[in-house]
């Protein structure tokens, strides 16, 4: 008999007898992530176990899917219980029509951290937008008037409180700017612009600049410890570690106080950065809430010294390095840099 001499050809055709639907709700019920299909008006046509417990819904009912989870490709969203859930979104067919098919699960199955990051960076970009728009008009009308371009002031006074307020939203300025430095640092984790260059020339290229901030009555910056330091290192965020530091110190040391800068190569062969001051100290608990941006508070002195030392702390960290704080109150504060030896290319003590 011909069709006994042929049981492969049996086997395939018993194959086509398997529907595609059946293998989609076999492999979509066994899955950890909820999986629902749409169709374009917005109606759940099915739904695994997962997706019905976190959407609350019974698929058999022609339940209407969050537009959230309809939006884009992928993304985190909110669904209606208040869950944030990460999602994936991919056009498909069903039954000759198209439809959605949307993969989506909580992210508190993520690490821990996911939740906060993606607040934190919801949190920044409101900021941006509603912050840097009404500054960026103070700091450009507050400096025509210093400059008084459409006449002088009538009371020489307001010309001082045009000053102050210029001065003031610089400040507010540095502040936004470092929250957004810190959050990108935090949720991007953004590559080193690495390349070779000498820590003490960078470092006397700053001054200027920071005794500028620090305004006309400062105490005295001393750089003469200074030493010639070939490092292969990002320079910009080296530079911008070090004028966070020495702004710190210069605001905390009174007028007739002390800021040194100095670098050395130790034995093991890391490079030290250290900025020190004479200025009042922090206490033990200050010194505690300074090691994350979610703990950042503001000093007595009205900077938010916080966030430029645990910005400080991550640049360095990025490196490979450490930062160590020895203060006491009254006596003055040592920031010391470590930078790992593999990123020093010459030293000279």
């Amino acid at each position: 008999m011909r069709g006994a001499t042929e049981p492969g050809a049996q086997k395939q055709g018993l194959e086509h007898l398997i529907p595609a639907d059946a293998r989609f709700e076999t492999l979509s019920s066994i899955s950890s992530d909820a999986i629902v299909l749409i169709d374009p008006g917005g109606v759940i046509l099915y739904a695994n176990p997962r997706a019905e417990r976190l959407l609350g819904v019974n698929a058999a009912t022609q339940a209407a899917c969050p537009p959230v989870l309809m939006n884009e490709t992928s993304g985190h969203a909110a669904l209606p219980s208040g869950q944030l859930v990460d999602y994936t979104t991919a056009a498909t067919v069903n039954n000759g029509c198209i439809a959605l098919l949307c993969c989506f699960r909580p992210v508190e199955e993520e690490p821990a951290d996911a939740v906060h990051l993606i607040l934190q960076s919801r949190f920044m970009m409101y900021l941006n937008h509603e912050l840097r728009t009404p500054l960026n008009a103070i700091l450009g009308f507050s400096e025509m008037m210093c400059m008084e371009l459409f006449g002088s002031f009538a009371q020489k006074q307001y010309r001082t409180y045009a000053k102050h307020i210029h001065e003031s939203g610089r400040k507010l300025m540095a502040i936004l700017d470092d929250l957004l430095a810190l959050s990108v640092a935090d949720r991007d984790k953004p590559d080193l612009r690495e390349s070779l260059f000498d820590l003490h020339e960078a470092v006397e290229s700053l001054v200027p600049a920071v005794l500028e901030d620090a305004g006309d009555d400062h105490p005295v910056l001393d750089t003469e410890d200074l030493r010639p330091i070939l490092l292969r290192a990002d320079r910009q965020k080296i530079c911008d570690v070090v004028q966070h530091l020495l702004g710190t110190c210069l605001s905390t040391t009174p007028v007739d106080g002390r800021v040194s800068v100095s670098s050395e190569v130790n034995r093991n062969g890391q490079a030290l950065i250290r900025i020190k001051d004479t200025g009042k100290g922090f206490k033990a608990g200050e010194l505690v809430s300074m090691q994350r941006m979610s703990e950042v508070e503001l000093t007595g002195s009205g900077t938010c010294i916080g966030l430029s030392i645990a910005l400080v702390r991550r640049y360095i960290e990025m490196h490979g390095g450490a930062v160590n704080i020895d203060s006491r109150q009254g006596e003055g504060t040592i920031f010391t840099c470590v930078i790992p030896s593999s990123r020093v290319a010459l030293g000279i003590n």
